[in-house]
Order: structure tokens, then sequence, then C-alpha cells
């Protein structure tokens, strides 16, 4: 393909949604618990795993051998622990969701959607932080510099891939200051292992209640990625086989939260 082809216009698409289309759509559909839980790929098994994203091949082998990994509605999340970019402290997803179910929204500063919805999960935060707690976490780069480019025409955010857990804090230190984040921002490990397990790149909402359950389990960022109910990514290409899989979320998590504090 040319390189004229994978300029799309919006900054995940780069080809990405068109080589992902011709992926069957059963693969992505099963409803079967076990077959899902063998289908489940470790950071050991994943070869994309710790790696920067460096071309629309790469994004396209790296989803779809994680697209099973995510939990579902009504499972238990995979428990964490991970340090806090601002004070290094490491906090646990028990901790996270012990008073009140956590909100999880996964995200990278070389991505444009969390820049462009900012000011959604700052207002979410405010209008919600009586019923559910919030906490960011920060995973692989989306756009590393000299990597996936974003498409041409759209606002460029590209940083350079962090070459250690140093660095990773330092990006997500970035983005939680220059956005006034108004949640704790932790950050994922060098291996990527909350990316892979929780399917989670480029970004990706979870809820998890006080019992370690998934209430709420967004579908697959970036094109279905819905943090309020009149945000649509509109990306040219979207992979419509990908759209309300079994087992996640459909409404926003607007919807859902205004739901929770009912």
């Amino acid at each position: 393909m040319s390189s004229r082809f994978f300029s799309f216009r919006r900054a995940f698409v780069g080809g990405f949604c068109a080589i992902l289309l011709p992926v069957s759509p059963c693969a992505a559909s099963t409803s079967d618990s076990e077959d899902a839980a063998q289908s489940i790929v470790s950071p050991e098994q994943d070869e994309w795993a710790g790696k920067p994203v460096m071309t629309a091949e790469h994004v396209q082998g790296m989803v779809v051998a994680r697209l099973h990994n995510a939990p579902r509605l009504g499972e238990k999340a995979p428990p964490f622990s991970l340090p806090e970019a601002a004070t290094g402290k490491v906090l646990s997803l028990a901790e996270l969701h012990a008073d009140k179910p956590v909100v999880l929204y996964f995200l990278s500063y070389s991505c444009h959607v969390p820049h462009e919805t900012a000011g959604f999960f700052a207002s979410l935060h405010e209008r919600y932080r009586q019923v559910a707690n919030f906490a960011a976490v920060y995973i692989q780069e989306a756009h590393p510099e000299g990597g996936f480019e974003p498409a041409m025409g759209q606002e460029r955010f590209v940083i350079p891939a962090p070459r250690s857990f140093g660095q990773r804090a330092e990006a997500a230190l970035r983005y939680a200051v220059e956005k006034n984040l108004p949640f704790p921002m932790l950050v994922d490990s060098m291996d990527d292992s909350l990316a892979v397990r929780w399917g989670a790149w480029p970004v990706r909402i979870f809820v998890v209640g006080r019992d370690g359950t998934v209430l709420y389990a967004g579908q697959v960022g970036p094109w279905f990625f819905k943090p309020v109910a009149n945000y649509d990514a509109n990306l040219f290409g979207t992979p419509r086989s990908y759209e309300n899989l079994p087992g996640y979320s459909r409404e926003s998590l607007e919807e859902f939260l205004r739901a929770l504090g009912k």
C-alpha cells in the first residue's frame, strides 16, 4: 500500500482500520467465557509488549492479539498495583475501589483523544465524584516519535517513546499537569502489563465496583470510546465488526454514572 493510503483524517486511523476490517468478526464476538479465558494473552506471550508502536501492521497485530483480554461486564477485574506519577506512591486496584466504584481511564500523551476529551473527564469527575472514584492509567504511547504517525491535518502530540519507567512517569505527569487532571495518574510498567491485560491501547474506560466486579466495560478504543453521550470519535474506516461486542457496555460513561448516582 502507498503511504498516502495511511493518511486518514483522524490520528489513530492511518491504515489501522482498513487492515483490521478483514479480521473475522466471529473471533471478536465469542460469548463463551471459557474460550475467552483461553484466548487471554499475557505480556510474556504478547510479541508487541514493551515495544514502541511503529507501524499500522504493528497496531493491527497488537490490537487483534489483545481483543479478548479486556475484562467483560460482571467479571472480576484483574488486580494490579501501580505507582502514582506525582508521588511514586503505589496504589492497588483494591484500594481504589475500597469505598466506592472506581473509573479507570487508560491513556497516553501522544493520543489526540485524551487532549480533546480532557474537559469531559474534568466535568464527569466534578459531577460524580460522590458516587465513584477516578484514576487514570498511563500506558504505552499511541504515536511515539519516529513510529506510528498521526494522520496528516491532525494536531500532533507526538513525543519520544519512553525508554525507562522514569521517562514514562514524566510523560504521565506532563499530561496530568497540562490538563490539571483532578484525579490520580498511575503509570503502567514498561512491559505494558496493564495495557495488555485490559486490552486498553490506545484509550479505554472501565468501572470496577467495590467487590472488584467490572460494572462498566468500555468498547474498543478509539472508535467506540464514549466518555460522554455526545462524543463521537468520527474515525474514517471504523471497523464495524468490533462495534457493540458482547460483554461490553453500549452506553457512555456519562450515562452509566448518571444511573449509578440515582
